[in-house]
C-alpha cells in the first residue's frame, strides 16, 4: 500500500512520530507504536476478509447482513454454492 502524500502529511501522530527520519514508512510505525487493537484495527481494514458472493468478491462484513439463505460460506472454493 502506497497512500499518497497528501494522505501522510495529514497523519499527524505519524508525522510526530516520524520526524526526521526517511527510511521509515506506515508499517514500521505500525510495529513501533501499535497496539494490539490498533493491529487488529490495520488488518482489517489493509486485508478485509473477502468471500465470494454471486460471482464478485465482497467484504464477509458486508455480507453478513444478507439472509442466511443468501450468504456464502468465507472457506467455500464454489462460488455458486449458498449456504441452505
Amino acid at each position: 500500500m502506497n497512500p499518497s502524500d497528501a494522505i501522510l502529511d495529514s497523519l499527524s501522530d505519524y508525522q510526530a512520530w516520524r520526524g526526521q527520519k526517511t527510511d521509515c514508512d506506515l508499517l514500521d510505525y505500525m510495529t513501533c507504536v501499535g497496539t494490539p487493537d490498533l493491529l487488529f484495527a490495520f488488518m482489517e481494514l489493509l486485508s478485509p476478509t473477502l468471500i465470494p458472493h454471486d460471482g464478485n468478491y465482497v467484504l464477509a462484513n458486508l455480507v453478513n447482513h444478507l439472509p442466511p439463505s443468501q450468504r456464502c460460506h468465507p472457506n467455500q472454493r464454489n462460488q455458486n454454492d449458498l449456504l441452505k
